[in-house]
Order: structure tokens, then sequence, then C-alpha cells
């Protein structure tokens, strides 16, 4: 029986772009389709921690595993940021509509405080304060993921509704993208989305658009940064390059 890999056991999200089957897409779709390749990143992680949480034991592995986590944290706290104080202001901006995305914001809190205490134990660890359990990890874990789990699904059509706006979406790319380059965290965060990004999700319809960065900038990534915390990405599904991989605690 083949190992289990990283898409299970909580489900991956289809996007726009592949249900369309081959059909073109709209602008607001090609939007919903980057945000829910985003999610099905934050998705696999979340489902690594899942496989791999009750068989890391060695001292060095679970220093590695806290590492990886805590980035994880780190990821999805800085995407959520971002839709709140970029995003959202400008689509309430462009719609005329305020409020429009309240209900996104309301699921953020629905899984903030599991996700705090998620992290807060994840920091004890490193701290030497407590000894690591898979168990509990796991437990913190099942407390908000299916919280999380419908936000990040929930949020794709949402996206995909606002193509009945007037949306001007060139100005949303520029704008998400200016602050990607900008907040990104080379060092782990980079890493982290390289080695989330299935080359081979959805039959490899989304090579020619992510990951969003041109070949030059990540052969640097590839080179410089993914090595610096190498140990933390073995927990990964992917190697630097999208390519699928085993999942060495599961």
């Amino acid at each position: 029986m083949a190992k289990a890999w990283a898409d299970g056991p909580l489900p991956l999200i289809p996007t726009p772009r592949k249900l369309l089957e081959g059909k073109a897409q709209t602008d607001a779709e090609k939007a919903a389709t980057e945000m829910a390749i985003v999610h099905n990143i934050l998705i696999r992680g979340l489902n690594c921690m899942i496989l791999q949480a009750g068989n890391v034991k060695e001292p060095s592995d679970v220093r590695d595993f806290m590492t990886y986590a805590q980035t994880w944290v780190h990821t999805v706290h800085e995407h959520h940021k971002s839709e709140e104080t970029i995003a959202f202001p400008f689509f309430e901006k462009e719609t005329g509509e305020n409020g429009i995305m309240n209900r996104n914001i309301d699921q953020h809190k629905g899984f903030s405080l599991g996700l705090d205490l998620f992290a807060a134990y994840i920091n004890e660890i490193q701290r030497e304060e407590v000894d690591y359990s898979g168990i509990k990890f796991k437990e913190l874990i099942a407390a908000f993921d299916s919280h999380l789990i419908k936000h990040l699904t929930e949020e794709i059509p949402t996206i995909t509704g606002l193509g009945k706006y007037k949306v001007n979406w060139k100005q949303y790319n520029k704008i998400m993208t200016d602050h990607a380059v900008k907040a990104a965290d080379r060092d782990r965060q980079v890493p982290f989305v390289m080695t989330h990004s299935d080359d081979s999700f959805e039959g490899g319809i989304h090579r020619d658009t992510w990951p969003p960065f041109p070949w030059l900038a990540g052969q640097m990534f590839r080179l410089i940064y993914v090595p610096k915390h190498e140990g933390a990405w073995r927990f990964s599904p992917c190697d630097a390059r999208g390519r699928r991989k085993s999942l060495p605690f599961a």
C-alpha cells in the first residue's frame, strides 16, 4: 500500500480553472484560481503535519518539525493579514459594497483562537518548556482545522462572485504582487510555498502561472534560501521544483 500523501486527509480545493474544463477564465476566475492554489498550499501543509506528527520522535527531528509548523502558522497569518488589510478594503472600494467581505473576516475569527493555541504550543516546545507530544499536537490541530478548511473552501466562490462588479483586477494583481514581494520571508515562507506547490496538481495545468516568479528568481531561491532550513522541508510534500516526494514520517 502506498504511503499517505498531502492530498489528504483534509480535501484540496478544485480551482475554477479546472472546473471550466478548458474554457476561458474571467479575471475574477483567474484571481479565484490563484487564491485556490495558495489555499491548497496551506492545506497540504496541514495534511503533512497531521500525517507525520505521530512519528516524530528524535530531538533533532522535533526541532525541524517545529520550524516547519511555525512556518505554516506564519504563512497562514500573513495570508489572512494581507486579505484583511489590503485585498478586502480594495474589494469594498471597487464594488462600493461596505462589508462585502465581512463573512470572510468572521470566518478568520472562527479559527483564530485555535490557531493561536497551536502556535503557543509550538513556541513552548521550541523554548523547551514542554516536551513534544504528537497526540497533543494533532488534538490542537483538530480544534480548528474544520473551521479553517470551511473558510479556505468557501472563499473561492466568493472571489469568483466578484466578477459581477467592475473590479480593476489588473490593479488588484499589482497591489497584491507588490505586497508579496515586500512582505515575504525568503528564509522560510518562500521555501515553504515552493515545497508545497505540486507541479502535477490538476494535471499540471497551472505550470504556466505558478509559482508566480521568474525562472531566475526560482533558481536563486533554490540555491540560496531553501538550504537555510532544509531540515524543515523534509516534512514538505514536494521538492523545491514542485515535484512530489514521499513524506518521511508518514
